[in-house]
């Protein structure tokens, strides 16, 4: 053995079992996005072939729900009067208006920028479709529903994307690959080892 270099890339080897495992799944894998009779295609491919988007009581809406972007630093704030803001009258709603700070710093975090949101109706045509949505807040208490926070119309299908319901993503259909990784009883130390006695006992001469 010896010292591991920093930056080095190392190899970890999951055992015959688990290679076997991994080999049977992949000879079984016949889909694009699944197994055999799945509707599944995960969130990111979603939006990155820009699917429709659908209202979110629409029945075909299974595995997905959806984000809205809004504004940098927007405050999660519930009145009792609320009213619909339209999407269009404010500029930073979109990333082209922020300054360079903001773009080099936030861009790219998703948790910033994009909140809960329902698709509740569509404003615009077939051409150019933008729709209302209601916003929710991120983090609501255990005890209670999530709070709205904005209400919008006018919302182009850029300012929403599609995200994984909880436990609908691909790491839970019922085809992904699962198994164990064993780990070796000589990985460890012997004096870890529960049934250590002596080297003879474990048969190491």
């Amino acid at each position: 053995t010896r010292d591991i270099a920093a930056g080095e890339e190392i190899y970890l080897d999951y055992g015959q079992e688990w290679e076997d495992a991994w080999n049977r799944h992949t000879e079984s894998w016949n889909e694009k996005y699944g197994g055999e009779s799945s509707d599944y295609v995960p969130a990111s491919i979603m939006n990155a072939e820009q699917r429709p988007i659908l209202l979110s009581n629409d029945t075909n809406l299974i595995h997905h729900s959806y984000l809205c972007r809004l504004e940098p630093f927007a405050r999660e704030e519930s009145i009792q009067e609320m009213p619909v803001e339209d999407y269009r009258a404010n500029p930073t709603m979109e990333p082209h208006s922020w300054n360079n700070f903001t773009l080099s710093m936030y861009k790219d975090n998703d948790y910033m920028w994009w909140w809960p949101c329902d698709v509740v109706d569509t404003d615009g045509g077939r051409d150019s479709p933008t729709f209302r949505t209601v916003v929710y807040e991120k983090a609501p208490a255990h005890d209670r529903a999530p709070r709205i926070i904005r209400k919008l119309k006018n919302v182009p299908p850029s300012g929403i994307k599609f995200v994984d319901r909880p436990y609908h993503s691909n790491q839970h259909l019922s085809y992904a690959f699962r198994h164990y990784i064993p780990i070796p009883d000589d990985i460890f130390p012997l004096h870890w080892r529960d049934d250590y006695q002596t080297a003879e006992s474990l048969h190491l001469g």
